[in-house]
């Protein structure tokens, strides 16, 4: 299923659909817009583009997405798991009757039970089938309730901080488009109706309302299909079909281009008081290089345990440092002092979990890391943030972190002992005890 929108020089990739009802529009070049229509005019007719993100470099950070909390593809499997067992019970009744040689439902269970169900007892018999009739919408129904669930896109530019919302549940049932597009392929019509038809026939026979049940939906479908068909008008030379996909497909592909627009920009100039290179976080490409005369290592062995805690070491220091400067800093994990894109794929091997869960992985490592080895009097949560930027000719992967500094002092904790690491200019370096120490200590409040 895909979306019609007007042609653009910035080429329409993918859209959604976000809470408003509004189409969210991606363009080859990364950046957002959303169609704003008329309300006496369609689609096809006075449509245009309302910019949210006009450049990428507009962007301060990289933009940021919390995913749903519920899995609404296994919640739509559920749904028609129980559409399938209910008319499947249906299409059983269907022919027990004639099985039996017994007339109708009706005749049938009035013999059983000894009432007469040709009167107001057909109430009864009623009312237990149209439950049975809507369980998959009850059983269902509970997870659509949820509005809370929603997928949300954060845009940091110099000018808004935009957010773009998408609930994955229904936010109602008015509609048979949001039907359709929150729930799957049948239309809102074609649910409903089949209920109330059930309903409606059972006060005659229950023959006839099962046979009519379930040849309802099967004509609403073929009905809508040869609709579909009939109103879809050909594309004008204006108009071009997208893809319509998930918020999160949308917020990957911004994050790659974001990622290699920013990465050049901020290599050139090389390291400073606010931005530090790290080849990598575990991996020794100085132990592994036999042209390096002074650290070659002949038996390596990247995976050890000691050897990865040891190299990882630089990085924790350099965080330390950024932590307890006077200004925020830039880490660059996957950048080499000369200002070469070495990448993380060694570091990732080293994780060993498949490619889709590499950059959280290392994520959760490195946070976890930093948290062991570094102590401070201050909670220091939310003073670091992840963001990954990407080499597009070649795909090479950074990892960066944006370090704030910390209101206290933050040291760095080896064997026991907490080392204090302060930022210069063109380095890292660690301030022992004495009257330098003092003096550092005198910028955070006591």
């Amino acid at each position: 299923m895909g979306l019609i929108v007007p042609k653009d020089s910035r080429k329409p990739l993918m859209g959604c659909i976000d809470y408003k009802e509004r189409e969210i529009i991606l363009f080859e070049n990364g950046t957002l817009g959303y169609l704003e229509s008329d309300e006496d005019s369609d689609l096809r007719g006075g449509s245009s583009y309302v910019s949210i993100v006009n450049e990428l470099g507009d962007l301060r950070s990289s933009p940021n997405f919390s995913p749903s909390g519920l899995d609404w593809d296994s919640m739509k499997k559920k749904y028609y798991k129980a559409i399938l067992a209910i008319y499947g019970l249906v299409l059983i009744l269907l022919f027990v009757p004639s099985v039996l040689e017994r007339g109708t439902w009706n005749i049938m269970i009035s013999d059983w039970t000894g009432i007469d169900f040709s009167g107001p007892a057909r109430f009864g018999l009623a009312f237990v089938a149209s439950m049975l009739a809507f369980a998959p919408e009850a059983i269902v129904g509970g997870y659509f309730s949820k509005r809370e669930n929603q997928s949300i896109l954060s845009l940091n530019s110099e000018y808004a901080n935009t957010e773009i919302i998408v609930t994955d549940a229904a936010i109602s049932f008015e509609t048979q488009t949001t039907w359709k597009r929150r729930i799957g392929p049948f239309p809102l019509a074609c649910v409903v109706l089949t209920k109330v038809v059930f309903m409606i026939l059972i006060f005659i026979d229950f023959f006839a309302a099962v046979t009519l049940t379930i040849l309802t939906p099967l004509f609403i479908i073929g009905l809508l299909t040869l609709l579909s068909f009939r109103n879809r008008q050909p594309l004008s030379e204006d108009e071009i079909e997208i893809r319509e996909v998930n918020l999160s497909e949308i917020y990957d592909y911004i994050l790659n281009q974001w990622g290699s627009t920013q990465l050049d920009n901020i290599i050139s100039g090389g390291e400073g008081m606010r931005k530090e290179f790290k080849s990598s976080l575990w991996y020794d490409y100085d132990k592994a290089d036999p042209n390096n005369k002074f650290r070659y290592e002949r038996d390596y062995d990247p995976s050890d345990k000691r050897t990865k805690n040891e190299r990882a070491k630089s990085v924790i220091k350099a965080v330390a440092g950024f932590l307890n400067s006077d200004v925020p800093g830039r880490l660059l994990i996957g950048v080499d002092n000369d200002e070469r894109i070495l990448g993380l794929v060694n570091d990732f091997e080293l994780l060993n979990v498949s490619p889709s869960d590499q950059r959280n992985q290392f994520e959760m490592q490195l946070d976890d890391l930093l948290r062991k080895h570094l102590e401070s009097k201050t909670n220091l949560r939310g003073l670091w943030d992840f963001s990954w930027l990407e080499q597009e000719e070649e795909g090479k992967l950074v990892c960066m972190l944006t370090i704030t500094n910390s209101p206290q002092a933050v040291y760095h904790k080896v064997d026991g002992k907490g080392i204090y690491y302060r930022r210069t200019p063109s380095k890292t370096e660690p301030v022992h005890s004495g009257i330098e120490l003092e003096k550092e200590l005198e910028k955070f409040p006591r």
